[in-house]
């Protein structure tokens, strides 16, 4: 097994850890980070390409100081409390070779009752022709939120919210002991026996809103307004309200471009904060990052 491996088997080990860790100790997120530091200084005899991730992200995401209005207004000053995370990145692989990510930012906050989400996309297409609840509107712009409560690997939710406010989401089961390969993605065998998706699954109290807005006088640009409720998230955990904890997560931004050699002539452009093999976040749950929920109004990320 590969050291990437083992110090990411040390960080979900972490992870649990967390939840039954004495209230307002800093020693699971110490370990997590000291991991992630010897990830990043493995030496040459562990044969790590130059897409493999080194580490996964951490973001300590701030109590809100008042309840966002949910209606993607751009100025909405709810959000100036929130954290930023300032880019995503192309994912990994020959797919996303020679690619440039888009500007996007992604705000986060919570209260005991929604973790809240914003994202910013710029310089978009906003191409979105699917319409309907749970219809595939990743095939167009879309972006995507993955939560791992327990982080375990065993159970996770996948949203995806396209410009026109089409939601997509689905529950997400391992039948057993989660495998992956050293960029997290669940391996073949796995997948092909083990792993379950509930798109019949909704999000109860789920709430979205999406706005374009223009930049430089055209309509260009889109935000994206995410509630996620606690309640029927937070389950396998036994808890009904958000608290200062840990939640495994991915953020997500798909953008289709033209492009006349491509079939249907779009080519995706996938973007990602925990670094992923190209398309396949939905079966790289042990790549997640790490969301750390804090009671204070104060935050950064990394």
């Amino acid at each position: 097994m590969s050291t990437l491996l083992i110090l990411r088997a040390v960080i979900n080990s972490v992870h649990r850890m967390h939840h039954n860790a004495v209230a307002g100790s800093g020693l699971p997120l110490m370990v997590c980070v000291i991991a992630a530091l010897l990830v990043a200084a493995v030496g040459a005899g562990d044969s790590l390409s130059a897409t493999e991730p080194t580490t996964i992200p951490v973001c300590v995401v701030p109590q809100a100081a008042s309840r966002p209005c949910m209606n993607a207004d751009p100025n909405d000053p709810a959000w100036l409390h929130a954290v930023e995370i300032p880019k995503l990145t192309v994912s990994l692989g020959p797919a996303g070779k020679d690619l440039s990510a888009f500007p996007t930012k992604v705000l986060l906050m919570w209260d005991s009752n929604y973790l809240y989400i914003r994202f910013i996309c710029l310089q978009s297409n906003l191409y979105a022709p699917f319409v309907g609840r749970n219809q595939p509107v990743y095939p167009g712009d879309v972006v995507e939120v993955f939560l791992d409560p327990k982080g375990d690997s065993r159970e996770y939710i996948e949203w995806e919210i396209s410009p026109r406010n089409q939601i997509f989401d689905q529950l997400i089961t391992l039948t057993t002991d989660p495998k992956s390969d050293a960029n997290g993605m669940l391996l073949p065998e796995i997948r092909s026996r083990d792993w379950w998706a509930d798109r019949s699954w909704d999000c109860e109290r789920l709430m979205t809103a999406t706005r374009q807005i223009p930049t430089s006088g055209v309509n260009n640009a889109w935000i994206a307004d995410i509630a996620i409720p606690a309640d029927p998230v937070l389950r396998r955990l036994g808890l009904k309200q958000w608290q200062s904890m840990n939640v495994r997560a991915n953020l997500i931004r798909y953008e289709w471009i033209d492009d006349a050699k491509e079939k249907g002539g779009k080519k995706l452009v996938a973007m990602n904060w925990s670094p992923i093999i190209y398309g396949c976040p939905h079966i790289s749950p042990q790549a997640m990052g790490i969301l750390r929920l804090e009671d204070s109004h104060s935050s950064e990320s990394q």
